[in-house]
C-alpha cells in the first residue's frame, strides 16, 4: 500500500469521527514510550555510497517518548525520537544518526473505547552522518601530527507537519496505541564539525514518515454518551 493511501485512510477514519455515536471525554492526560520507525529519503546518499559498497536501508527503527492532555476536544502534548542507521563494507563504516521533537495540537474524539486524535506539530530535528576508515588503535603523539580519523557532518533545522495518535485505555492507568506523523523538513546544508560547510553534498528528502506504537501510563476523567445530530 502505497503511503499515501494509507494517510487517506486515516484521515478520513478521523474526519468522520464527530459524525459517530461517541462519548465525549471531559479531561485526561497520558505519557510513556513510543517505539517504531522513521522513513528519511536516503536515495541521494545511497547514490553516493553504492560504488564504495555501501548502502543505508531504512527505515530507521527509533524510540522515545511523549505526553499530552487534553480537555474536551482539545488536545496538546509534545514527543520526542531518536535512532540510527549502519553499513560497513571494505574497511569503511558509515552511520547516519538523527532524531527529531516536537509539540503538536489538535483535536481529539472518543468511539467507544478507541481514542482518537488529528494533530498539527512544530519541532525540530537533527542528523549527524560519521564516516570512518577501519583504522588501527593509535599513539597519542601521532594524533596530535595528524588528527583526522574521521568525519562528522551535521544538519538540523525545524520541522513541520501532521500527527495521527488512535489509543484505546486498557485499564484506569494503562493505554496502547499508535501515532504516526507526516513531517515536512526543510533540509539545510551538511556541515563539519568546526563549521565549515560541505559542498555538493546529498540531501534528505523533504518529507519525513514516522509511525510509533505507544505504551502509555495515565488516566482520564468522566465521560458523559453524546449522540451528535440529537
Amino acid at each position: 500500500m502505497k503511503r499515501w493511501t494509507l494517510w487517506l485512510a486515516v484521515g478520513l477514519l478521523v474526519a468522520a469521527a464527530p459524525a459517530l455515536k461517541a462519548t465525549e471525554v471531559l479531561g485526561g492526560g497520558y505519557g510513556g514510550y513510543y517505539l517504531g520507525a522513521v522513513f528519511p529519503g536516503l536515495q541521494d546518499l545511497n547514490d553516493h555510497l553504492k560504488p564504495l559498497g555501501l548502502d543505508l536501508n531504512p527505515p530507521m527503527f527509533c524510540q522515545g517518548g511523549g505526553g499530552f492532555g487534553y480537555g474536551g476536544a482539545i488536545l496538546m502534548g509534545g514527543f520526542g525520537y531518536g535512532g540510527s542507521l549502519t553499513a560497513e563494507h571494505g574497511g569503511r563504516r558509515v552511520e547516519l544518526a538523527g532524531g527529531g521533537g516536537a509539540f503538536e495540537m489538535g483535536r481529539i474524539w472518543a468511539v467507544g473505547p478507541v481514542r482518537l486524535a488529528l494533530t498539527g506539530l512544530l519541532g525540530g530535528y537533527g542528523y549527524t552522518l560519521s564516516l570512518k576508515p577501519d583504522l588501527p588503535d593509535a599513539d597519542f603523539d601521532s594524533l596530535l601530527v595528524h588528527p583526522e580519523r574521521m568525519a562528522r557532518l551535521t544538519t538540523g533545522g525545524v520541522m513541520v507537519g501532521v500527527g495521527t495518535l488512535v489509543f484505546v485505555p486498557l485499564t484506569s492507568f494503562l493505554a496502547l496505541g499508535l501515532h504516526a506523523t507526516l513531517a515536512y523538513v526543510p533540509f539545510g546544508e551538511w556541515q563539519l564539525e568546526d563549521g565549515a560547510e560541505v559542498h555538493g553534498a546529498p540531501s534528505l528528502l523533504r518529507w519525513h514518515p514516522t509511525l510509533q506504537v505507544t505504551v502509555l501510563f495515565g488516566g482520564e476523567g468522566r465521560k458523559r454518551a453524546q449522540d451528535n445530530g440529537s
